[in-house]
């Protein structure tokens, strides 16, 4: 009903179709935090450095960009070898499953397999973000998979004047406490292990003496990765306890309380595996764990190649438009719409192309979400020379 689906026919029917994808909705901006934006949410407006309000950065700026750089090739006589798709989901910030979902099985039907896609997930680390302190380009090769466990303890309940020995609170708090002390097992296999052989050599001495011998040293640089969040969720399946609900009254224990835990899923691990570690490490038979959603777990997605040439027509074309940038594959910690196409097409890739610096990191899906001008003149010339690559 909403989502937009758009061909762009190449001169060579024997070649594999190349599809952009990016979505048109947006979440919603906090009611209470509007005085806070300096230019309304949805105002657009354009000043001197920036362009403003909700989706800017997630994801209209992908929108806008692409087809930018193809009506720019068009207007300069441009007709590509490839035939070129645009799919652009309606729903993608709920699961695309009315937007991506249904263009994906379009395609499944007219028997249409596409070379690759690229869709939003990673973007341009800045020098103060790149690990190797170098401007950096990071092609997402795969996502993190997503549950959410219900965990409720139930014990008897009754007059506060009158409490046992253990309480549901103090139970479902063990429970808790026990899930956030024992993580699930780290790894430097996948997508991450993939993206420090690509930076370990650029990085300094003692980083690229580690990441070159990673199978002697593995064990020290997960404890590294491991001491800060942002470098922790990638080498791990993590834990988060986003809900609590349970008591009526300040004078009645309550005999049932709940929390909401929410897993982001490493490639290599499953739902299953998440769930069995759960219930092995809660160990507790006051304690039930049960999977939120019917459906059960989102699983992690596949991982796309790095070997080929439309990988490297990715990095080379990141290396033209962003001068002096590194590029390297890695790991999309949230979500996009990437996984419905894995049926429709050989390789899904996950990139962005503007820049992202410390100040930038509470911009997506907060409040002053903005893009610089400069970074989305930079995004349209981006699509443009990645077209022409592809069909050189």
């Amino acid at each position: 009903t909403y989502s937009l689906l758009y061909k762009w026919p190449g001169q060579n029917s024997s070649l594999k179709p190349i599809t952009f994808l990016a979505h048109l909705d947006v979440v919603p901006p906090e009611l209470e935090t509007i005085d806070d934006w300096e230019h309304p949410p949805f105002s657009g407006a354009i000043t001197d450095e920036f362009i403003w309000g909700r989706g800017t950065l997630d994801d209209k700026s992908s929108v806008f960009g692409v087809l930018e750089a193809i009506e720019h090739l068009i207007n300069q006589g441009f007709v590509p070898d490839r035939t070129i798709y645009l799919a652009f989901g309606h729903d993608e910030e709920i699961g695309g499953h009315d937007g991506a979902a249904r263009i994906a099985e379009y395609f499944k039907q007219e028997g249409i397999k596409s070379l690759f896609t690229l869709d939003e997930g990673m973007v341009i680390l800045d020098e103060n973000l790149s690990p190797a302190k170098q401007v950096t380009g990071v092609i997402g090769i795969a996502e993190k998979g997503y549950l959410t466990l219900n965990i409720t303890a139930r014990v008897e309940g009754g007059h506060s004047s009158l409490p046992g020995k253990i309480s549901a609170v103090g139970t479902l708090a063990r429970a808790i406490t026990a899930l956030e002390d024992n993580q699930m097992s780290s790894s430097l296999s996948g997508p991450s292990g993939e993206l420090f052989d690509y930076m370990g050599p650029e990085m300094g001495f003692v980083e690229k003496m580690l990441f070159a011998n990673r199978w002697l040293f593995e064990g020290p640089i997960l404890s590294i990765l491991e001491s800060k969040k942002s470098t922790a969720a990638m080498v791990r399946t993590t834990t988060a306890v986003t809900m609590v609900n349970g008591g009526i009254k300040e004078n009645v224990l309550p005999s049932q309380v709940s929390a909401v835990a929410n897993f982001r899923i490493l490639p290599g691990n499953t739902g299953q595996d998440v769930l069995d570690h759960v219930r092995s490490v809660v160990n507790n038979p006051a304690v039930t764990v049960e999977i939120s959603n019917p459906k059960g777990a989102k699983e992690p997605s596949a991982i796309s190649a790095t070997d080929t040439p439309e990988f490297g027509e990715l990095g080379k074309t990141i290396k033209q438009i962003f001068k002096g940038a590194l590029f390297t594959p890695g790991l999309v910690l949230a979500g996009t719409d990437s996984p419905h196409y894995q049926q429709v097409a050989e390789n899904n890739y996950r990139f962005a192309p503007y820049t992202f610096g410390p100040e930038d990191l509470g911009l997506v899906h907060g409040v002053n979400e903005r893009i610089g001008i400069n970074d989305y003149e930079l995004m349209i010339k981006f699509y443009a020379q990645l077209i022409m690559n592809l069909d050189s």
